[in-house]
């Protein structure tokens, strides 16, 4: 006579497991989905600053070799005066005979001279201003003293200084050697990335207990579910 009240309850029980197991189950899928798209976008974006690195990284060397190309010596310095001749050397080989020349008009005749006095050999001018080169010192610093030829970077371009005591940068004492140029557009979206590992498997019914109309599981980590079955009995045996 005991028995058959509790078959209603046993199927309402049994019933209200598969409920509880088909939730956790639809939670651990979504989460696992989730998780996957989260870390595509993640290694999308790091591809694409990866790359956007590598583009600013080449046009940074191509501004140095275009700045290194450019550089040049100094411009000569004055002549220096014209000494004195110098002592005249020993008589060299008779050189072969030319040809005639056509005949010249006769002069007058003037009486000989006398041979001066050797003058003695002049020395040697003074030494040229030495050329100048361009120097890159790094990226620009407005606190820091530049002179000519000095050059920085500033804003993805390269400023080379025309003056010993160049003002900021740039300015009238600055000259664009190389200017940064306009961003590129976004790259493709790259290929889905591998799946994921496997995440951890789920908690199952380890315990069940019954007070009164409440029924309550105990799962294997330790997590409890309660759920008052008085309302489903109440629907089930009216």
């Amino acid at each position: 006579m005991t028995d058959k009240p509790l078959d209603p309850l046993a199927r309402a029980l049994a019933a209200q497991v598969v409920t509880i197991e088909r939730e956790l189950s639809r939670k651990v899928d979504s989460l696992r989905d989730k998780l996957i798209g989260d870390l595509a976008i993640m290694l999308a974006e790091a591809r694409v600053s990866l790359a956007e690195s590598k583009a600013e990284f080449s046009e940074t060397m191509a501004t140095v070799a275009v700045a290194a190309s450019e550089l040049r010596d100094g411009a000569p310095g004055a002549t220096g005066p014209t000494g004195p001749p110098g002592v005249a050397g020993d008589e060299g080989e008779p050189g072969e005979r030319g040809p005639p020349g056509p005949p010249g008009e006769p002069g007058t005749a003037g009486a000989p001279g006398e041979a001066g006095p050797q003058g003695l050999q002049g020395e040697a001018g003074p030494a040229g201003p030495a050329g100048r080169s361009w120097a890159h010192c790094g990226l620009y610093d407005p606190e820091a003293s530049y002179g000519w030829g000095e050059v920085v970077s500033l804003d993805g371009g390269s400023f080379v200084s025309m003056a010993e005591h160049a003002g900021p940068c740039p300015g009238p004492d600055w000259r664009a050697v190389a200017l940064r140029g306009p961003r590129g557009g976004r790259g493709e979206t790259g290929a889905r990335g591998p799946a994921g590992l496997p995440g951890r498997d789920g908690a199952s019914i380890s315990g069940l207990s019954l007070d009164g109309s409440t029924v309550s599981l105990t799962m294997s980590d330790g997590t409890v579910f309660a759920a008052d079955l008085e309302p489903l009995l109440q629907r089930t045996l009216a």
